[in-house]
C-alpha cells in the first residue's frame, strides 16, 4: 500500500475529519473502479481494465432524436419529479419484456435505478446486517464487493472452475443471506455459465442459502434507449 494509495487516504481523511464520523465510514474507501477510470482519461490510454465500450458503438444520433421527442411531447413530465419506483410506462415496458424472456413480473415488481450500483447498494441495504454471510464467486465483481462493504457482511467466497462456482462448495456458506453471482460474461472473467451448472446450483442452494441474488446485464437499445435489467429472485 503506497502513501497515496486510495485506501490510504481515505484512512487518512477518517482519521483527521473533525467530524464524529459512523463507523461504516472507515470501511467505504474510495472506488477502485474509479481510480481506473481516471487512467482512461490520459490522452493516448486505451484501457481493456475497466470495462469500457467502444465510443464508435454509442447510438449519438438515435440518444439526440429520442431527447428530442421527449422534450417535444413530454417537457414537463420528463423535467419533474417523479416516482422513487421509476416512471410507470418505463416500469410497465420492462415487466413486458423479462416476460417475453420468460420471467413472470409485474410492473410493480420494477424499480428503476441509476445504473447497477445503485441497485447492489439497495440489495445490501435490505439483506445485510453486520456479521451476515453472503456468498460470491471466486473472483468476482469488485463492485459488488464495494457496495456491499458498508453493511459489514462475512463474505464467503466459493471455489470455482471455468464453469463457475462449484456446486458442491455451497455447503461453506450455509445460512448465507445469498449467493450474488453473474452467470453471463462474468466479470472479471469472462466466463458464461453453462445451462447445466446454473441448474445444478440452483439445486445445490434451496437446501443451503436464504436466497439467490443473480445479475441479468442486458443493455439494449430500443428506441435510442438502453435498459438495464436487474433480477432478484427468491429461492423456493
Amino acid at each position: 500500500m503506497t502513501a497515496n494509495s486510495p485506501l490510504t487516504r481515505a484512512t487518512a481523511t477518517t482519521a483527521t475529519s473533525p467530524w464524529a464520523l459512523a463507523r461504516r465510514a472507515e470501511r467505504m474507501n474510495p472506488s477502485v473502479i474509479g481510480e481506473i477510470l481516471k487512467i482512461t482519461e490520459r490522452p493516448g490510454i486505451i484501457s481493456l481494465a475497466g470495462g469500457l465500450p467502444s465510443p464508435d458503438s454509442f447510438p449519438v444520433e438515435a440518444m439526440r432524436e429520442a431527447t428530442a421527442r421527449v422534450l417535444r411531447d413530454a417537457p414537463r413530465e420528463a423535467l419533474q419529479y417523479a416516482a422513487s419506483e421509476g416512471i410507470a410506462p418505463l416500469r410497465e415496458w420492462v415487466a413486458a419484456h423479462l416476460a417475453e424472456q420468460g420471467m413472470p413480473v409485474d410492473a410493480s415488481q420494477v424499480l428503476i435505478t441509476t445504473g447497477s450500483q445503485q441497485g447492489l447498494d439497495l440489495v445490501g441495504k435490505v439483506l445485510i446486517d453486520a456479521g451476515s454471510g453472503i456468498a460470491v464467486e471466486a473472483p468476482t465483481y469488485l463492485g459488488a464487493l464495494q457496495a456491499f462493504a458498508p453493511y459489514e457482511p462475512e463474505v464467503v467466497t466459493l471455489p470455482c472452475d471455468d464453469d463457475g462456482p462449484l456446486p458442491e462448495s455451497l455447503g461453506i456458506a450455509k445460512g448465507a443471506r445469498f449467493l450474488y453471482v453473474l452467470p453471463n460474461f462474468q466479470n472479471p472473467s469472462g466466463r458464461c455459465m453453462s445451462e447445466a451448472r446454473r441448474a445444478a446450483l440452483a439445486d445445490a442452494r434451496r437446501n443451503t442459502l436464504r436466497l439467490s441474488f443473480v445479475t441479468v446485464a442486458a443493455a439494449e437499445i430500443e428506441c435510442g434507449v438502453a435498459i438495464l435489467a436487474q433480477a432478484l429472485r427468491a429461492a423456493t
